[in-house]
């Protein structure tokens, strides 16, 4: 009896030994695994990044970059400019005006043009300026000339709308007829354009012209346009400092349009 009981407490105490060390191993086999494994994931990760298409993250690089300029554009342009950006295209950027809206070097869409390319780059942007001078806008709407320009489907439009040329001509209230015709056009061109009006240059003396500045802004707001008013860089139009912004024809010279166009860049271009 005594014999069988000491073999029975041997096989016991056998067992429990093997039992043990095998799970003693086990668990050591396992750290060994996941030691391997978290060495091998870096890596992986590098030879990921390796095996990247070059193209693909240049062009991740780029987006990247395009959307980060977002953050100087004024917030009710921001998803204009992000649909493009989706697209891969450079959005259209469109100056159109009379002759206050020189297409010469040194004016103020000059000047705007060059700023906004050394911020947006032209794979993000692209500018058109026309200036539609010596003729008021019934001559231009009469003999349909914004067909033209309404087929290339601006995104932004940015218009003076010949509020100066057409002083002594018409009335105010044919005059915002005429902008109406024009940008209905470019509407149906393309009906996600962005609307941006903004005056003609201020002038000294101008008393009624004055009034018809007050009427635009209020055509604008009603019609839900953007719309800016650079007189506020210029001198009061009753001191004869603004003269020295002024041209002999009452346009803008180096100093007019160099305030002209700082306040749009201030809008165009935020500080951040």
């Amino acid at each position: 009896m005594v014999k069988n009981f000491l073999l029975i407490c041997l096989f016991i105490i056998t067992f429990a030994v093997l039992a043990g060390g095998k799970m003693y191993w086990d668990g050591q086999i396992n750290s060994v695994l996941v030691e391997t494994l978290s060495m091998k994931a870096p890596e992986q990760s590098v030879k990921s990044e390796v095996n990247e298409d070059p193209e693909k993250a240049a062009a991740n690089k780029e987006k990247m970059l395009k959307l980060d300029r977002l953050n100087y554009l004024p917030p009710e342009l921001q998803q204009k400019f992000r649909e493009k950006i989706n697209q891969d295209k450079p959005l259209h950027f469109m100056i159109l005006g009379s002759s206050s809206t020189s297409e010469q070097k040194g004016a103020w869409p000059d000047l705007l043009e060059k700023r906004l390319m050394d911020v947006y780059g032209n794979t993000l942007l692209n500018v058109t300026v026309k200036e539609m001078a010596n003729m008021t806008s019934t001559e231009i709407v009469e003999e349909n000339l914004q067909e033209e320009w309404v087929k290339k489907k601006p995104d932004i439009l940015l218009i003076e709308p010949f509020l100066l040329y057409d002083i002594e001509e018409i009335a105010i209230k044919k005059r915002l007829k005429n902008l109406t015709v024009m940008l209905e056009d470019f509407k149906k061109g393309n009906p996600d354009l962005t609307i941006i009006i903004h005056p003609s240059n201020p002038i000294y003396g101008a008393h009624y012209y004055l009034e018809d500045e007050k009427e635009l802004e209020k055509y604008a707001k009603e019609n839900k346009y953007i719309y800016l008013d650079h007189w506020k860089s210029w001198p009061d139009s009753n001191e004869k400092e603004i003269k020295d912004y002024l041209t002999n024809e009452s346009l803008p010279n180096k100093k007019g349009n160099e305030a002209w166009a700082q306040f749009l860049l201030h809008y165009f271009v935020r500080e951040i």
